[in-house]
């Protein structure tokens, strides 16, 4: 089976699946689980952050690049996205320190704001597998190479 960036739509399908566990905690009314899924989203969303900024964006930025998957839009991208999971927590926090006839409304706006955010989370997403991943299958055509650099490796001869 053939190795591809692509794949790389799995961490995507993961982080989403996290994501939507932190959302069914908060309709739940259960904000100690939402809290502890929001970390480990975070957590699992920097290391994802981490591999592209650091090993992939790199290669795929030697390369002719369409305007639309400019590197700075996948970086600023990512900013945006860390941006709003702080604004994620401190509704969280507001939530919880809210006196109960204000909860409710605390917690609808931290139901709102996740839902913002998985848009712009699908439009990111869509930015990458359209441009970015199929920017390092042209770049990077040794199969052992690309899963290498999937896992966090660095290229052959950095």
């Amino acid at each position: 089976m053939s190795t591809s960036f692509m794949d790389l739509r799995g961490v995507h399908a993961d982080l989403g699946e996290v994501f939507a566990a932190f959302q069914y905690a908060l309709l739940d009314q259960e904000l100690d689980r939402a809290e502890g899924l929001l970390k480990r989203f975070r957590k699992d969303l920097l290391a994802h952050m981490r591999l592209e900024e650091e090993v992939l964006i790199p290669i795929y930025a030697e390369g002719p690049i369409q305007p639309a998957g400019k590197v700075v839009y996948f970086e600023s991208e990512h900013r945006k996205l860390l941006e709003m999971l702080d604004g994620l927590k401190e509704g969280l926090e507001a939530a919880r320190a809210a006196p109960k006839e204000e909860f409710h409304p605390a917690l609808l706006a931290v139901v709102d704001a996740s839902c913002h955010y998985t848009h712009f989370t699908e439009h990111h997403e869509m930015r990458e597998e359209r441009y970015l991943f199929p920017g390092l299958d042209e770049r990077v055509g040794d199969e052992e190479e690309r899963r290498a650099l999937m896992a966090g490796g660095k290229p052959a001869g950095a």
